[in-house]
């Protein structure tokens, strides 16, 4: 419904309904990343940020819902240009992952979107390595890493 409420062009009823259910559910971890999500909608991205933030304390720290909030939160910074705290929030959720075993993390999109964003965090090195681990073990990603690779070696002046 809050969403609803958003679209409608209502935002601070779909904002106060979101809220209301973080009180509810005693800032339940899924609770805060909707209300993140909610105030991301409405453009409040540093609001968002911070409920986000409090979305990667509140659960279990092997369960998914973690996982989803380190996930989000690195998501978040990165769309709005905070590159460090987003690869530290990304290489949590990788670890979050690793520990759930749902897959082998260099398969996932989590470890391309983490090499992407060691190139805008001028970060080459990083970018390089993450690019290759996904080439050595995530097949359906490998053309974007290629590209991630070229671009990490570039910025290190190797052709």
């Amino acid at each position: 419904m809050a969403r609803q409420w958003i679209e409608s062009g209502q935002p601070s009823r779909g904002i106060a309904q979101l809220e209301a259910t973080v009180l509810e559910k005693a800032s339940s971890s899924g609770a805060l990343r909707d209300l993140a999500w909610g105030l991301w909608w409405v453009e409040r991205q540093n609001d968002a940020v911070a409920q986000m933030q409090k979305a990667t304390l509140s659960d279990n720290a092997d369960s998914i819902a973690s996982y989803l909030a380190w996930r989000d939160l690195g998501l978040m910074q990165a769309s709005i240009h905070r590159f460090e705290e987003s690869l530290e929030a990304l290489e949590k959720a990788t670890l979050a992952e690793e520990k759930l075993a749902v897959a082998p993390p260099a398969a996932k999109p989590l470890l391309l979107a983490r090499a992407e964003i060691s190139l805008y965090a001028n970060k080459p090195k990083q970018a390089l390595a993450l690019a290759l681990g996904v080439i050595e073990f995530g097949k359906e990603a490998i053309p974007q890493a290629l590209v991630v690779a070229a671009e990490a070696r570039a910025l290190q002046g190797q052709v």
